[in-house]
């Protein structure tokens, strides 16, 4: 194993761009080679599979694309990374990836479920990619969802591109807040800024949610908005900016929808903003709040069928 991870990060420092090197120190019946594309740099196996697979863990990708390679081009399974300065560590994970051990049968386990090697490794340095916020996500969707079914759309969901409010519409934004608690209807505002009226009225949409075998999850989110008449490839961009691409494990995830209310913004709802300061005005030493609201006894409209 030792030669390997030394041949590996030899590749790692000699491939040149677009290019791919055949690892020597494995047995040849099971090709692997270290590869090098425009900003991330890892090791490929031949690979074919009828679902796409794309998954994410800090710097780390696994994904299945087409590479070419002697001329030739190879659907290959790639574990890819796109931070330099992690080159030698990072070679000793590509190394447990591409080893086939004794007669292939680590190569066979890897190509029959990726998934599987993938998510021992996770577990061991704890995933903090887009698994966590699985379920914020798909209520952003939820809420997206019926707000067209209730024909107020056009709207703008924009991801984590637009860091004001979460949804827009022509008439109204939205901020949405979801929960895996069973109990208890707090939510966290994580700046004085999320829950700030801008030039329409603003509405805060609580869910709570529970993890189930079967539920919705975010592709099943995305099929019913597109037949809504929501842009595929506007959803799809956003998602990706969240690491969860098409093909991420993460978007099979199954979530029953268990409460989703719609609190209004208003003079009686509990903020902090400029107005809870002398003149009106935040302090500049105060760079940053973040708090606590508890929404008991607020008036809210259940959305709810």
């Amino acid at each position: 194993m030792n030669e390997l991870v030394d041949e590996i990060r030899r590749g790692f420092a000699e491939t040149s761009k677009g290019s791919a090197i055949a690892l020597d120190k494995i047995d040849g019946r099971y090709k692997g080679w270290v590869v090098r594309f425009s900003d991330t740099y890892g090791v490929a196996v031949p690979y074919c599979a009828e679902e796409p697979l794309v998954e994410r863990f800090h710097s780390a990708r696994l994904h299945q694309r087409f590479i070419q390679i002697g001329g030739e081009e190879l659907s290959c399974l790639l574990l890819t990374s796109n931070a330099e300065g992690y080159r030698n560590e990072f070679a000793l994970l590509c190394a447990d990836f591409i080893d086939p051990g004794e007669d292939g049968e680590r190569r066979q386990r890897l190509l029959e479920k990726p998934l599987q090697w993938w998510e021992r490794w996770t577990d061991l340095l704890g995933n903090a990619v887009a698994n966590k916020k699985v379920y914020s996500i798909l209520g952003e969707l939820l809420v997206l969802e019926k707000i067209l079914q209730k024909g107020d759309g056009p709207c703008r969901w924009g991801g984590v591109e637009y860091a004001v409010h979460d949804i827009e519409t022509e008439g109204r934004a939205y901020e949405v807040k979801s929960t895996l608690k069973r109990y208890g209807t707090t939510v966290t505002i994580s700046s004085q800024f999320q829950l700030e009226q801008t030039d329409r009225p603003l509405s805060l949409v609580f869910c709570r949610f529970e993890e189930t075998l079967a539920g919705d999850s975010i592709d099943a989110a995305v099929e019913r908005l597109t037949a809504l008449g929501m842009d595929e490839d506007a959803l799809e961009h956003s998602l990706t900016l969240y690491k969860i691409e098409k093909g991420t494990s993460a978007r099979r995830q199954n979530y029953r929808l268990l409460e989703m209310r719609e609190y209004e913004v208003d003079e009686e709802f509990p903020l902090i903003s400029s107005e809870s300061f002398k003149e009106n005005r935040i302090p500049d030493s105060i760079v940053e709040i973040a708090y606590t609201v508890d929404l008991v006894g607020l008036c809210y409209v259940s959305w709810m069928d």
